[in-house]
């Protein structure tokens, strides 16, 4: 990690391009950038660390080197010693169809991921979850919760790209949707989740202030939430609010419009005929969320 921009940029150099430059502290999904010349990984080092534009999170960054595959998110319960794994999902964190566009905190997600096998899903498990178990026991630090392993799948092979310890947004929304398990059971035990494997898709789709992810929004009128639920999706609100009455976005990501079925096209199609709906002016939302699974189907 680094806090001198210059000795940042003169590792980025060495390594060579594309590369990654992270914000160390939280940034609400927006601190992660990849970079393709020395121009653009001038820029962001001096947004993230000169000008502060994510305050006290981008003063220290780490610089990786780009690894190129398919981004999935593999999410286990921890309790005294023991795992279960949640249905996998795959998030959308470029802005812009076709991962087009800056990162943000995520634009959509499905469950479960199908780029994840029973084979990868068991090298993961192996490579990753096990050695992550036996470290806690060593350490001796007794975990309780969620632990989110954000991977790179390059080549059949799984990489970790970072820990969290939080269901993630969206994927929480869509492995509520998917969860075969109450989830006070999940979080008492969470070997429950063994036997919790599903044959439906649950798919998720965000909506955002027409500024996100570069600045706030003035706070923006959202109609016809039940005439779209009526379609048999759920509605996640996140940043909204009451004003007189009336359902109000109060800037960024303010809506993941979900739905599920056992044919994922449908779980699809039942999504955007529920946006089509939502009256939320100039919002902005991928429009091929889940696309990427047909390929493994």
């Amino acid at each position: 990690s680094f806090t001198d921009p210059k000795k940042a940029l003169n590792l980025i150099e060495d390594i060579g391009y594309p590369a990654v430059i992270k914000a160390d502290g939280l940034a609400s999904g927006k601190g992660v950038v990849i970079v393709f010349s020395r121009q653009e990984a001038s820029q962001v080092l001096e947004d993230f660390m000169v000008k502060n534009k994510l305050g006290e999170s981008g003063k220290k960054v780490v610089i990786e080197e780009f690894l190129k595959g398919e981004e999935a998110s593999y999410i286990i319960a921890v309790k005294d010693g023991k795992f279960g794994v949640m249905p996998t999902s795959q998030d959308h964190k470029r802005l812009k169809d076709n991962d087009e566009g800056p990162n943000t905190g995520g634009m959509g997600a499905y469950s479960p991921a199908p780029i994840i096998t029973k084979e990868l899903d068991l090298k993961i498990k192996e490579k990753i979850v096990k050695p992550i178990m036996a470290g806690l026991d060593q350490e001796r630090f007794d975990y309780t919760g969620f632990l989110y392993i954000g991977l790179m799948i390059s080549e059949g092979e799984p990489y970790v790209l970072e820990f969290n310890v939080r269901l993630g947004d969206p994927e929480a929304q869509v492995l509520m949707l998917n969860l075969k398990k109450e989830l006070l059971d999940v979080i008492s035990d969470p070997s429950v989740l063994q036997d919790s494997n599903t044959d439906e898709f649950a798919v998720g789709v965000v909506m955002a202030c027409k500024n996100y992810p570069y600045s706030n929004c003035e706070p923006t009128p959202i109609r016809n939430l039940e005439k779209a639920q009526q379609k048999g999706v759920l509605v996640f609100q996140a940043n909204t609010k009451l004003i007189n009455g009336e359902i109000y976005s109060s800037g960024g990501r303010a809506l993941t419009v979900c739905a599920k079925s056992k044919d994922l096209q449908k779980a699809i199609d039942d999504v955007y005929d529920a946006i089509s709906l939502i009256d939320f002016k100039d919002a902005v939302y991928r429009k091929d969320i889940a696309q990427k699974a047909f390929k493994y189907l």
